[in-house]
């Protein structure tokens, strides 16, 4: 397959951002400048201003005396660099390939890809209305070198493809500063009178090396094909990353939907080779009239399963509007931590009794932990996380990665500690309480049938009575609010309603009763 290579080329593309925000008018004279050695210097211009006679490098008090109405503003190199980022995003629609040619260029290799769209001809027509229906003046130019390419597109005829047969005539009027050299280099050539490229091609290599340096003589081969010229595509920022196209737009809700788990059972089968899950997944929808949607679901713990996370994809794709149509869909996972294969069951014969449905109801309850929190937002759903900590108030705490959590679980050293039950209600802080005996005496030890306790205003008489377990603090760390180590209780009052007490402090006249928690 013949190698193809589309140059686009941005001659305003700093002022066309300007007009396409709509702070100047696209016909007024405009300039960009900078400062230079205390005065302000032309950068950009666009096509007005150009004609009125204004040029780059032009100081611009020069300009504004040449035309009194001239509007002119400051440069922003970088916010020019994030549009040029955003383009080549855009152009990932036409090729998998596109490379930056700063500060105002792309580079796309488009080998294999103008079949998609009728021919090459009918492809670079759609590259350019597109661009132009977005408000960019833009030359292109499709060869079968980047150089060339490159070459045709701003210093030949826009539009213009090339082939291997006629390309080197076909370059031969162009200046040597298509060369994209150095001015020194460029100046130098020029100087001798070596203006075009075709004045280059009767010098021997070795004699322009040795004269001007190796630049203008292996940019020249590279230019006719003769060295190879790769160019270097911007890195994917994932590298699990899927992209469909397709020859004809579509939007029908099921072929939405078919394309989508396409997309994830390549991503996942390749996540699942390399032992990773995946956290959060981009789909971004490339429409035919230029338009983008992008869609984010995460997971709470990592996943590679194409139906669970097509199901989190679902709900979002509701909200998918195709206009006129789509013309391509990127997967790709932001997002991703190890995960280790897992053993799924044989069969009944093979599985402890309750096993196999306690893991089917924890992955359902992970399943279902995502669908919330990418319907209602990632720090809307909470779960109560274990610390490694004996004390009570501090053994958990409120988080938001509960699928992670419960992914803990299922291995054989994580999870929760197994420990002494512990109540379903922590109350924190704990809240003082008072020992009677039946006699309405206070009472520092609970004695099952003739000890009452009274908390939040009510006495609630003791039947039965489980205990006591110690608590210490760590002694090496400062634990607020602990006073030495305390004995906890389980008890059981008349009603059934059983709590979880503990006491403080073991001097006389100096014993403290609280209630930590509720069981039921």
């Amino acid at each position: 397959m013949e190698k193809r290579y589309l140059s686009l080329w941005f001659p305003y593309l700093a002022t066309d951002h300007v007009h396409r925000r709509g702070l100047v008018d696209r016909d007024q004279p405009f300039v960009l400048t900078r400062e230079d050695h205390g005065r302000s210097i032309i950068v950009a211009a666009n096509p007005k201003a150009r004609r009125e006679g204004m040029a780059v490098e032009m100081p611009l008090a020069m300009a504004r005396a040449i035309c009194g109405d001239l509007v002119h503003g400051e440069e922003d190199v970088a916010e020019t660099a994030r549009l040029l980022e955003k383009m080549a995003d855009w152009c990932d629609r036409f090729s998998p390939l596109v490379a930056l040619d700063a500060p105002d260029g792309l580079m796309l290799d488009v080998s294999g890809c103008a079949h998609l769209y009728g021919g090459k001809e009918a492809f670079m027509e759609t590259v350019r209305l597109s661009l132009k229906g977005q408000g960019f003046l833009v030359c292109a130019a499709m060869a079968p070198t980047p150089g060339a390419a490159r070459a045709i597109a701003r210093y030949g005829r826009n539009g213009m493809i090339l082939g291997r047969e006629g390309m080197k005539a076909a370059l031969a009027a162009l200046p040597v500063t298509a060369l994209n050299q150095d001015r020194t280099a460029t100046e130098s050539l020029m100087t001798v009178g070596l203006v075009t490229l075709g004045h280059l091609y009767e010098i021997p290599r070795a004699a322009l090396a040795n004269r001007y340096g190796m630049g203008p003589a292996l940019a020249l081969d590279k230019m006719l094909g003769d060295l190879p010229d790769p160019i270097s595509p911007r890195p994917h920022k994932s590298p699990y990353a899927a992209r469909l196209a397709f020859p004809d737009p579509v939007g029908r809700a099921e072929d939405i939907h078919q394309a989508v788990l396409d997309l994830l059972s390549e991503v996942c089968q390749r996540l699942e080779d390399d032992r990773l899950g995946a956290r959060q997944f981009c789909l971004r929808i490339l429409k035919t009239d230029n338009g983008e949607q992008h869609f984010l679901v995460g997971t709470g713990a990592p996943a590679r399963d194409p139906r669970h996370i097509m199901r989190l994809f679902e709900e979002k794709l509701t909200l998918v509007e195709p206009g006129f149509g789509i013309d391509c869909f990127l997967l790709s996972v932001s997002r991703m931590e190890p995960m280790a294969a897992s053993q799924a069951p044989m069969g009944s014969a093979l599985t402890a009794p309750g096993e196999k449905g306690k893991t089917r109801a924890g992955a359902e309850l992970i399943e279902l932990a995502d669908r919330l929190r990418n319907r209602l937002g990632a720090g809307a759903v909470y779960g109560l996380e274990p610390r490694n900590s004996h004390l009570p108030d501090r053994a958990q705490a409120l988080g938001v990665g509960i699928g992670a959590r419960l992914a803990r679980e299922a291995l054989p050293k994580g999870g929760w500690p197994q420990q002494t039950a512990r109540p379903v209600r922590l109350i924190s802080p704990a809240e003082p309480v008072v020992l009677l005996s039946l006699a309405g005496e206070d009472q520092a030890m609970i004695r099952p049938g003739e000890t009452a306790f009274r908390w939040r205003g009510r006495i609630r008489r003791v039947m039965k009575l489980a205990g006591p377990e110690r608590i210490a603090p760590d002694w090496w760390q400062d634990r607020a609010g602990w006073r030495g180590a305390r004995d906890y209780y389980r008890v059981e009052d008349d009603t059934g309603a059983r709590y979880w007490l503990y006491r403080e402090g073991g001097r006389a006249g100096q014993t403290r009763w609280f209630l930590q928690g509720l069981f039921r």
